[in-house]
């Protein structure tokens, strides 16, 4: 395979795409659905909670 400085954009592009697919065979998709009364919850968890769901938005 060439160096990176070498590869054209395409070809970068089609490493990339490669590497992608190979990342995503190995990943599974999952769904919760959850019911959480927030009165119930520690600000720590309280935290916790907001902090995931700020990483699953990105």
């Amino acid at each position: 395979m060439k160096t990176k400085k070498n590869m054209t954009k395409s070809e970068t592009i089609k490493a990339t795409l490669k590497a992608t697919k190979e990342k995503r065979k190995n990943q599974t998709c999952r769904v919760y659905e959850l019911k959480i009364d927030k009165s119930h919850l520690n600000s720590e968890s309280r935290h916790h909670l907001n902090m995931l769901f700020l990483e699953a938005i990105a």
